[in-house]
């Protein structure tokens, strides 16, 4: 197992986010050993897969997820999510609970869940998760 350290950084106001991003891709596996197989996209039959990813999240990771799902095929400010789920260090929450589901997806050969952008100058990420992973997950919940 890695040896973790902490580490503390100054960083500017307006790059929190993408800093918590650049931290949760450090923390994703890296590549099959093929090197050639990317993640799927999920589909329809993929109920087992959005259980299994479900049940190794955190309990604030499951929360957001089902946030989401209930929210489907809408752009949802990391902001708002954090808001309406009590979370007091506001979008940063929500990018560092989510990091570790790109963990688990990359376990099962799948995308992460949702999708994420940033509208220009923005220093909060949108979420969005599509109808068809909605289903899945609220199935898994």
């Amino acid at each position: 197992m890695t040896e973790l350290v902490t580490v503390t950084a100054q960083i500017p106001t307006d790059r929190v986010s993408e800093f918590y991003e650049m931290v949760a891709a450090l923390n994703r596996p890296k590549s099959n050993t093929s090197g050639n197989q990317s993640p799927r996209p999920w589909s329809e039959g993929d109920e087992h897969l959005a259980k299994q990813i479900f049940a190794a999240c955190s309990p604030n990771a499951r929360k957001v997820l089902s946030y989401l799902a209930d929210h489907p095929d809408q752009q949802v400010l990391g902001t708002d999510i954090a808001a309406a789920l009590a979370m007091p260090k506001g979008h940063m929450a929500i990018a560092g609970t989510l990091g570790p589901v790109g963990v688990h997806c990359k376990k099962v050969g799948r995308d992460m869940p949702y999708q994420t952008h940033y509208a220009t100058g923005a220093t909060a990420a949108f979420y969005v998760m599509s109808k068809e992973v909605t289903e899945l997950f609220r199935a898994a919940a």
